[in-house]
């Protein structure tokens, strides 16, 4: 369709580098192009795209003070622009607003993670003021690549501050590397009158593995009126309040001290709102610079129709959004079996169509191998049989329709190994972290991590990182490394009134009284409860980029007590229903084992393919336990064999069940532990 409005020249580039097409010049409107943009106005340069998994959308400018999203007529969100400052460091120093540093010296180039990035040289330093920091609320991300590598002695005696806002009276804010505590960890904190607030995480936050011009996103997220201050490495949140609170620093008299001669910085973007766990993520992945003024609208909800964006005093522009094109996609991101090189692919599409698939790489559609055979369809099933079944593997799996060729469906998976190693084989509960990092020839040795790390527990990840799970796999292949996730007490503490369970009197049930880390029970009588821990468990894993082989329910059990002590203790009475009175012991054991069992065959139906144990107390074991687990790990009883409260033969009976009866492949776990059952630390398994 031809268009009576000149045609401008300029080409704009979102994210992930996808040329978006062309603006016009003028108030002129275009016609619809197919799945594309129709308006701008020169003023600001507004451009609307969606990601290209269509879970945002991206308005951008070069302008403007406020914002507007609408479709249908409908306001969908709207506000003050949320950028303060952008920085591409491509030889100036300068933001693209205009914003120049108040000092400079030392300062020196080198090749960034895109364009060029800057770093200081000995006694240099860049100042910027303190108005481009919103103290109270914002987002700080960057990409930083480290001058040496992790394991280098510059980090050994003392930190670098990358980010710091400093104000007059002390109070401060900060994204540095510590080296002087428990090892070379970067991280973010404030301090306000004196007193530190921080989000930091020693194990997920190492960098001794970190190779020299290694390209690493990091964003420190920050509310004050939510109280939270959260740090993310490469997309993934791993730590957040440390403290349990956020209290905004001083701005009086504000300033930004930028840079570091032990880290390279490139892309610099300062916000005053602070992002979701999914903008972040989608942050990390770019494979472009940030555009300018980027607001990014969350499309979960949103209905097919003209999407509008518009920049006060700028322009407009307009995406037809015509739905989510490919659906149902199954099977899911995640683990598969092992030796799985093969899988079934399905989903749906909104019309009938052809589609197309790239292993590894993004490709556009015309480059992409054929997935359908046969006539243009909406119900698409075929097989893919070019993944990798090396468990060191992670196979990238990419899917475009013709339909909607903008679309990009994608997967990762990895196959899990099967249990190896002659017997007796070696096992580690809890402690994998530990042993990983202190003593590596005994972690060589070790066939199965249990609970080697969580990512729900309050500050973040606690225990093995995905980085050092996955060095670990790559000097042996065969090892498995399972998370845990913890089954009866939430930390989050955010959850809806009604997944808590509570006492006759109403009040919440907590066994757990540490004042840095409070916590109260779930009510796992409630199947939504169940299913809502099943995909934390899952959520976990992909948290860390499925590096663990499945997950560990610890305090797995089909009983919990219609009188309990709480943690302050006090006997009180469970009420699961909040009808007032208190639960009947037989009731309240039938339905919270259904909510266990819901939990784990939830959780398998998310993650078809991860292990799964637990410590699973039967005794003898279950038949719906043997039918839902990989195995238990068995605690206690060798101890009673060995003290003489149980017979041999019932321990034995029971790790034959496990061992015959249990899904397969099978990993049970005999722990040991020295007398009077003391907190466990190393396993054999047979």
């Amino acid at each position: 369709m031809r268009s009576n409005c000149s045609e401008g020249g300029h080409r704009g580039y979102g994210p992930r580098g996808r040329a978006w097409p062309a603006l016009v010049k003028g108030l002129c409107v275009l016609p619809a192009l197919a799945n594309g943009l129709i308006l701008a106005q020169t003023c600001g340069n507004v451009q609307l795209q969606l990601t290209p998994d269509y879970g945002f959308a991206v308005g951008t400018s070069s302008g403007g003070s406020s914002y507007t999203f609408t479709s249908n007529g409908q306001t969908l969100a709207s506000g003050p622009m949320t950028q303060l400052a952008l920085f591409h460091f491509d030889n100036s120093l300068n933001s693209t607003s205009g914003a120049a540093p108040s000092t400079a010296s030392g300062v020196a180039y080198d090749i960034g993670k895109f364009g060029k990035a800057v770093y200081l040289q000995t006694g240099g330093g860049i100042t910027y003021p303190g108005g481009l920091f919103n103290v109270s609320e914002g987002t700080v991300e960057m990409w930083i690549a480290p001058r040496f590598n992790g394991n280098d002695s510059a980090f050994s005696t003392s930190g670098y501050s990358i980010l710091k806002f400093s104000a007059a009276n002390g109070d401060y804010f900060v994204i540095a590397e510590d080296s002087a505590h428990q090892g070379r960890i970067i991280y973010t904190g404030a301090s306000v009158n004196g007193q530190g607030e921080i989000a930091y995480n020693s194990s997920a936050g190492d960098i001794t593995d970190w190779k020299a011009g290694e390209w690493h996103h990091i964003a420190a997220t920050f509310s004050a009126s939510a109280s939270h201050i959260r740090f993310y490495l490469d997309g993934v949140k791993i730590a957040d309040n440390n403290e349990g609170h956020f209290y905004a620093p001083s701005a009086a008299g504000g300033s930004i001290q930028l840079g570091s001669t032990a880290f390279t910085v490139d892309e610099l973007r300062i916000s005053n709102v602070a992002l979701s766990d999914a903008a972040v993520a989608y942050d990390a992945a770019r494979s472009a610079p940030f555009a300018d003024n980027e607001v990014m609208l969350p499309m979960a909800g949103v209905s097919s129709g003209p999407l509008n964006y518009a920049v006060s005093g700028c322009g407009s522009a307009m995406y037809n959004f015509t739905g989510v094109p490919i659906n149902n996609f199954n099977p899911p991101n995640g683990l598969l079996p092992p030796g799985s090189a093969t899988i079934r692919l399905s989903f749906n599409t909104l019309q009938p169509t052809t589609c197309r698939y790239s292993i590894g790489t993004e490709m556009d559609y015309s480059s992409m191998q054929v997935l359908d055979i046969g006539p243009p369809t909406a119900a698409h099933t075929a097989f893919v049989t070019d993944l990798s079944a090396d468990p060191r593997t992670l196979s990238h799996l990419y899917v475009r329709c013709a339909s909607n060729n903008d679309y990009l469906q994608s997967a990762v998976y990895r196959v899990v190994a099967a249990p190896a190693g002659s017997f007796p084989r070696v096992g580690n509960m809890l402690a994998g972290d530990y042993i990983n990092r202190n003593t590596p020839d005994l972690a060589a040795k070790t066939q199965l991590f249990l609970g080697a790390a969580t990512a729900s527990a309050p500050s973040g990840i606690v225990g093995m990182s995905a980085s050092a799970a996955d060095a670990l796999r790559a000097l042996h292949p065969n090892v498995l490394i399972l998370a845990t996730v913890e089954v009866t007490d939430d930390f989050s503490l955010t959850l809806p009134e009604s997944y808590y369970l509570h006492d006759t009197h109403g009040n919440r049930i907590s066994q757990w009284c540490d004042p840095n880390s409070p916590s109260y029970v779930y009510n796992m009588t409630r199947p939504e409860v169940a299913r809502y821990v099943a995909e934390l468990a899952y959520q976990e894993l992909a948290q860390f980029n499925w590096a663990f082989d499945g997950m560990f329910f610890d305090v797995f059990g089909t009983h919990f007590p219609a009188n309990v002590i709480n943690c302050q203790g006090n006997s009180v009475q469970v009420d699961s229903d909040g009808n007032g009175q208190p639960d009947d012991q037989a009731q309240l054991d039938v339905a919270w084992s259904a909510g266990m069992y819901l939990l784990v065959s939830t959780f398998h139906s998310l993650a078809p393919g991860a292990y799964i144990s637990g410590h699973v107390e039967d005794m003898p074991a279950q038949p719906q336990s043997l039918a839902a687990f990989n195995g238990s790990a068995i605690e206690f009883y060798p101890q009673d064999v060995r003290e003489g409260q149980m017979s041999f033969g019932s321990l034995w009976d029971l790790h034959e069940s496990w061992e015959t009866r249990s899904v397969s492949p099978t990993i049970t776990m005999v722990q040991s532990a020295p007398p009077t059952r003391s907190l466990t630390v190393t396993v054999i398994t047979h």
